[in-house]
């Protein structure tokens, strides 16, 4: 009787707990994918709005593996957790030593998103985790890639065609064309990874088919730091992955077929001059999307055939051994043998550090943009460094706060360039936040990478930390860290590094799960806050030509719950100016100006709404701020029958 009671349970039993790892594998797959996709396809992430959703939905998913995981956190669990959150705390600590207090809330907002995924990986991630993250994030960049190249393959049904200058360069849906370069890079890296590693062969397949169109997105970025810093990761990879001899056997042969796409595109020049026309874009466009479609089925082949040889080839340890010998040896040999044209390795060297310190990369009007991929200028980067460093000269230890940066190079006169940012993540970090903020960067920067190294022995854990190198070693001399969509990808993969490389188990009772979901709480809270703000910021923006009541009033709300910040107060003085206010225009600028007393678009903007002796000292200011600004009769001033007076109740 009591055998057969127990019967049915026990055939119950493997059938729920099947049911619960499939749960749990499609969670840990699915967060990854839809975070680093939906964030990428949001214009990578850039805008306050999207910053509060990617903190509480990272935040829930963290906070669920919390809860119902069995949660084994290591040391270096806590510290790449702690080092982001210190992170955090440090830039909120700047609004103590900040002079534009409205720009240090902003990044508090951005950089919230990084401790909110560093919980997430450390929440979901495990050792039986970690190739579910790698192919998660894989799969979500994949997705963005896949929209940008079709974009450029396919411009008259996606996108919008523009040839001129930089524009030509593959960008959307990023604001930035090397922030899309970071992130394909990242996904070719776990795509060649999963092509060659990973268990289940329809998961080779899928990721090798996805190589060549992976290689043309981030070959029409026209990424120098993106193709560099892919190099770096591969390197890595290679380094760590115990497997390294068939890595690079069967690498080489995959990447053979992402290079022949590559090079049949470089020869199309409606998709790689500046000058290029519409017809010429989608003729060579069409031609080049058939020759992807037929290089995918040939990846997919050649993976079969790999899979077949990998279960008949039998080496002996001394073949094996020669082998590696002579694929190692020779790719360092024909990488010796390449710069020979060039004088040698040494002659390469110093003719790269002479570019580096020469002129800007580019090419002639109508060039073709493959030439700027040999070009190894830094392209201004070196001057925008110097100004970062001249900021922490003044401030060592804090540094002049975050968000600080700009207003520092738009007060400098012998400015390159119009930019917002430092083009180094480690060079800005040091500049707004001093030698504790880059140590903590620093402490979350190695963290995996120690990890990757204790944990190489785990399947596909070269493979992810290779895609967060290639992140961490482009943000030196790119602006991938006001990405939110490429950091979280990177965060993602570091934190699943660091989840696989647990040792030594933390005892994590209910008191050490209280406070991740405390601190979970608390910045959901406050991120909640901030969110419901920006949305009213959004709906001012939205109404204000239409409906200026709604707007103001939508503006007055956002003003209401962060009146500490420029960009409320920016939103409800344009509010006023459609609704024929001058007057309320004033004052709201009046109060922006209190917040971001440094900011030169702001004087100039509120000069338009002054009377004549209020809009030149207004512009004088702003002079002061920027010394590159046009003419005082570049302002366009407020006129009345422009926007006639709207009466609101």
């Amino acid at each position: 009787m009591s055998v057969a009671a127990e019967t049915p349970a026990a055939v119950q039993a493997p059938g729920r707990d099947r049911v619960r790892a499939s749960a749990v594998a499609v969670g840990t797959v699915g967060t990854p994918m839809l975070m680093v996709a939906g964030l990428a396809l949001a214009n990578g992430g850039s805008e306050p709005t999207q910053w509060g959703w990617a903190t509480l939905l990272l935040l829930w998913a963290g906070t669920t593996g919390v809860l119902l995981s069995r949660l084994d956190l290591a040391w270096f669990d806590v510290v790449f957790l702690g080092g982001l959150v210190a992170l955090l705390g440090w830039v909120a600590a700047s609004l103590l030593w900040t002079n534009d207090v409205s720009h240090t809330l902003d990044e508090i907002q951005r950089v919230a998103v990084y401790p909110a995924a560093g919980l997430a990986a450390v929440g979901l991630g495990s050792r039986r985790g970690l190739p579910q993250i790698t192919a998660g994030v894989w799969a979500g960049g994949t997705i963005a890639c896949s929209w940008a190249l079709a974009t450029r393959l396919l411009p008259g049904r996606f996108g919008v065609f523009d040839s001129t200058t930089a524009s030509y360069r593959l960008t959307d849906p990023f604001p930035y064309w090397n922030m899309l370069g970071g992130l394909a890079g990242l996904t070719l890296v776990l795509a060649l990874g999963l092509a060659v590693r990973s268990d289940a062969l329809w998961l080779r397949c899928l990721a090798a088919a996805t190589m060549p169109g992976l290689a043309l997105t981030l070959y029409f970025t026209f990424s120098r730091g993106g193709f560099a810093a892919t190099g770096i990761a591969l390197l890595v990879v290679l380094a760590l992955d115990p497997g390294r001899t068939r890595l690079a056997t069967e690498g080489i042969l995959l990447a053979a077929i992402p290079a022949a796409a590559i090079y049949a595109a470089s020869r199309r020049d409606g998709l790689t001059r500046r000058d290029a026309g519409l017809a010429s874009a989608v003729s060579d466009g069409r031609q080049i999307a058939l020759l992807l479609l037929a290089l995918t089925g040939l990846a997919v082949i050649l993976v079969l055939a790999l899979r077949v040889a990998e279960r008949r080839i039998r080496l002996s340890s001394d073949l094996r051994t020669a082998w590696t010998v002579i694929l190692f040896g020779g790719l360092v040999a024909i990488a010796a043998v390449a710069t020979i044209p060039r004088g040698g390795p040494v002659d390469v060297a110093r003719d790269t550090w002479h570019s580096f310190n020469g002129g800007p990369a580019g090419t002639v009007d109508g060039g073709n943009l493959t030439d700027r991929l040999f070009d190894a200028s830094s392209n201004g980067r070196k001057e925008l460094w110097t100004v970062a460093l001249d900021e922490w000269r003044d401030h060592p230890v804090a540094g002049g706060g975050a968000g600080t940066f700009t207003a520092a190079l738009y007060a400098r006169n012998d400015r390159v360039f119009d930019t917002e940012n430092a083009h180094s993540l480690y060079f800005e970090t040091l500049g707004e936040l001093g030698v504790v903020g880059l140590l903590l960067v620093l402490l979350v920067v190695l963290t995996p990478l120690a990890a990757g190294i204790r944990a190489r022995h785990e399947p596909l854990a070269a493979t992810a930390l290779g895609g967060f190198v290639v992140i961490v070693a482009q943000a030196a001399v790119d602006t991938d860290w006001e990405s939110p969509a490429v950091i979280v990808s990177a965060l993602l993969l570091g934190g699943a590094v660091v989840a696989a490389a647990r040792g030594k188990r933390l005892p994590v009772g209910p008191v050490g799960r209280g406070v991740l979901v405390g601190f979970a709480i608390v910045l959901g809270a406050l991120s909640a806050y901030a969110l419901s703000a920006n949305r009213a910021i959004d709906a001012a923006s939205a109404a204000s030509e239409t409906n200026p009541c709604a707007a103001i009033a939508d503006a007055r709300r956002a003003a209401d719950r962060m009146p500490w910040s420029a960009r409320t107060w920016q939103a409800l003085a344009g509010t006023y100016v459609n609704a024929g206010d001058p007057v309320g225009a004033r004052a709201a600028y009046a109060r922006a100006l209190e917040q971001a007393p440094t900011d030169f678009r702001l004087w100039y903007s509120s000069g338009a709404v002054q009377d004549p002796a209020g809009a030149g000292a207004a512009f004088a200011r702003a002079r002061e701020l920027n010394p590159h600004l046009k003419p005082d009769g570049a302002i366009a001033p407020f006129v009345p029958a422009d926007f006639p007076p709207v009466k609101c109740s």
